[in-house]
């Protein structure tokens, strides 16, 4: 399993940076002799500076980039990243590495996978965990936190707009969406100026992106894709309520042929995906089935 941990430290320079990180993992390998560590200086600075050390359960390598762009894609305080690779035997240690490293530091934390799913985040000093990962079992990390279930939101509407343009046209449109369900009123836009077919925003642990699909067979407009997920303790979380009062908002201001899916879990076994509303000329099929069916 590929991962890439982001937290804040506060340590002055790199040296102590090392040594806290080889600190925290000698204290879960058995075996110091299975123990390995390699250095590899980059630029006089230190900023492209690399530590590798691997044990039995996983390897380690420290690695700054993506840093600032995670940091305001999930509007997290972090600036360091760790690139993990975990072994199939060694979850359990890698947990209780991880758990070290919470307790050594403060401030914010997301583990993501190799596709930028969330396995766990700390965010304001309260920590939320995926249990579709690890089999559920993160008791090794010793330290409080909530359990939790990944979900992805994806909506596939027609847009009514033919323009190629057409993400650039309707962005302001649903960043007022968004602004209207949030506390603050105010959300980051995340873009790349030389690619105009996509966005994200986000505020706090509410993000979603934007992407143009292109023009479907049957379809009036552009299809434009808007998704969004979060690790949510239950259907009561505060920020479930924002993400479903967002996507109510874009079903009532594009009133376009659409469907709305939830994607769950992680592995094949745990993996499913879940229809909850179809709109097809104006009439809108609700799965009652679904307990998140009071989008609808």
């Amino acid at each position: 399993m590929e991962l890439s941990y982001y937290f804040y430290t506060d340590f002055q320079t790199r040296e102590e940076i090392d040594e806290f990180l080889l600190a925290q993992a000698r204290k879960v390998v058995e075996d110091q002799a299975d123990f390995k560590i390699s250095r590899q200086e980059e630029s006089e600075e230190g900023e492209g500076d690399t530590l590798d050390f691997i044990c039995k359960s996983f390897c380690v390598s420290t690695n700054l980039s993506f840093v600032q762009d995670i940091a305001k894609e999930f509007d997290l305080d972090v600036n360091f990243r760790l690139w993990i690779s975990v072994y199939p035997s060694g979850g359990a240690k890698f947990i209780q590495f991880i758990g070290n490293l919470l307790s050594g530091t403060t401030g914010d934390t997301i583990l993501l996978d190799e596709h930028d799913m969330k396995v766990l985040e700390r965010r304001r000093e309260s920590l939320v965990v995926n249990n579709y990962y690890f089999d559920g079992d993160f008791s090794n990390l010793g330290i409080p936190y909530a359990n939790g279930f990944y979900q992805k939101f994806v909506l596939q509407i027609d847009s009514g707009n033919e323009s190629n343009d057409v993400i650039q046209i309707l962005k302001p449109e649903i960043i007022n969406i968004a602004n209207d369900c949030v506390d603050e009123g105010k959300v980051t836009l995340i873009e790349d100026p030389d690619i105009r077919s996509e966005f994200g925003i986000c505020w706090n642990d509410f993000k979603v992106d934007v992407q143009k699909r292109g023009k479907g067979i049957n379809h009036v407009g552009q299809v434009i894709s808007v998704s969004g997920g979060h690790i949510y303790t239950d259907q009561h979380n505060p920020g479930l309520k924002v993400m479903m009062n967002f996507f109510k908002g874009v079903l009532e201001r594009f009133e376009g042929d659409c469907q709305l899916r939830i994607k769950e879990g992680y592995l094949i076994k745990d993996y499913k995906e879940i229809v909850l509303l179809e709109r097809t000329d104006g009439v809108i099929t609700v799965n009652e089935n679904a307990k998140e069916k009071s989008i609808g």
